[in-house]
Order: structure tokens, then sequence, then C-alpha cells
């Protein structure tokens, strides 16, 4: 079984964010509801504006905390030029295939998709992935409602 937490999901997105950095994002779109802890993440890492999908279909307003100025100011999700999906894995690809269906179809042409973790160690459904992680696979944020829990003893203590 491989096992990932929050900490080691931190560790591997500042590990690739070499990956993306230059290719500067206007905005990082979280897939609901696993792919927004990391899209967070790089957001805040690379200074980014971050939104999750329903919004950028929407086109909705953006909002931020007022502690840091952002790269690029950008009022709208369709005022980004560049856009980022994210979702924290990648195994039958149908989740993130969807997701980019749904998008206006002009969106879709500014779009690059990332997945942090994936099934298979090449593809051609998502444009970057940061690692691959076999199955069996469980993550620290989902383990709750994975079929391994039904197998498994676990300590609250």
């Amino acid at each position: 079984m491989n096992y990932k937490s929050y900490k080691m999901l931190s560790e591997d997105i500042k590990r690739n964010l070499f990956n993306i950095s230059e290719d500067n994002y206007d905005i990082i779109v979280g897939i609901p509801r696993s792919g927004m802890i990391p899209a967070y993440m790089i957001g805040l890492y690379l200074n980014k504006n971050v939104t999750d999908l329903p919004s950028l279909i929407n086109n909705r307003s953006l909002s931020k905390g007022i502690t840091r100025k952002l790269k690029k100011e950008i009022v709208t999700a369709h005022d980004a030029e560049r856009i980022l999906i994210v979702d924290d894995s990648i195994m039958s690809g149908s989740s993130l295939k969807e997701a980019v269906a749904s998008l206006p179809t002009d969106i879709r042409r500014r779009v690059t998709t990332l997945a942090i973790y994936s099934s298979e160690k090449k593809r051609d459904d998502v444009d970057i992935f940061f690692e691959f992680l076999p199955s069996p696979r469980v993550f620290e944020w989902n383990i709750y409602h994975h079929s391994i829990l039904k197998r498994a003893c676990v300590d609250i203590d």
C-alpha cells in the first residue's frame, strides 16, 4: 500500500514546482474536493490566484487577502490567460476529462492540466504529473472513505 500524508503532499509539490513555475500561470484552479488543497499549496508557493472549477466555469470574481500583492492582478476567472487545473491524483483520467469538458470552449484553449500523483508512469490524458504512485494507494485526506478501512484496525487513543 502506498500512503501519502499532507506533509508528503506538500514536500512533493515543493520538490516539483520547477515543472510549472516557468510557465507563469495566471490562476490555479482546483478540482473539488481533492484538488483544492494541492491547488492552494501551489498558489501560495507561486503567489498566484486560486479558485475552484465551478468558479472558473461561472466566471466568478476572485478574492484574496490583503497581506501580499499577487504577481498579476485579475478580477474574474475568465480574465486569466494561462490556467492550471489541478487534481490530487489521476488514475482512470475520467474526473480530469470531465472537468475539462465542462469548461467553455474558449477557456479550454488556455488550460494546462496537472495531477500531483499518477497511477501510470506515462500517460497522455494529463499535461503534467509530478510523481508516479502506483496502486494500491491511499491518501491522508481520503483514508476514511477508502475501501481499505473495511479491513483495517484503527487505534484512536
